[in-house]
């Protein structure tokens, strides 16, 4: 006996969103606030890759103090003088900034679907050939 009806397409779309989930944009601030001086060059590396991500478009002014504060702990961890007590702290930070994949879970914030995403294109055939398949002798 054969199986249930495909559901046609538009009802195919990811319903178990919950209310409230923010897609973020790319669309970091015009202007992100400048690396303390003496950071090395690793953090500053950091710093302006946060100030690049997606989540910097949800950071607002009272948030830079708290950024700068984890900046900090950054550093020290960066410079290999990064305790226990110090990276816990960091990862607690990171979350409550979104910067982790559970900080923004918790947050409800959602990645945007990159250019080329796999459920909006298929790949070809000859393409999983490649990747998989190999000729035995």
């Amino acid at each position: 006996m054969p199986g249930p009806a495909p559901k046609p397409p538009q009802s195919r779309l990811r319903r178990n969103r919950t209310p409230g989930v923010v897609v973020l944009p790319y669309a970091p601030p015009a202007k992100a606030p400048k690396p303390l001086a003496g950071w090395c060059e690793r953090t500053v590396v950091w710093w302006e890759a946060i100030w690049r991500s997606p989540m910097a478009s949800m950071w607002i002014e009272v948030d830079v103090e708290g950024l700068v504060r984890l900046g900090v702990m950054v550093d020290y961890a960066n410079r290999g003088q990064g305790t226990a007590a110090l990276l816990g702290e960091i990862r607690q930070l990171e979350d409550r900034y979104g910067l982790s994949p559970m900080g923004r879970r918790r947050l409800q914030w959602e990645m945007p679907a990159p250019a080329g995403n796999a459920e909006t294109e298929s790949p070809s055939p000859d393409d999983d050939d490649e990747r998989f398949l190999r000729a035995v002798k």
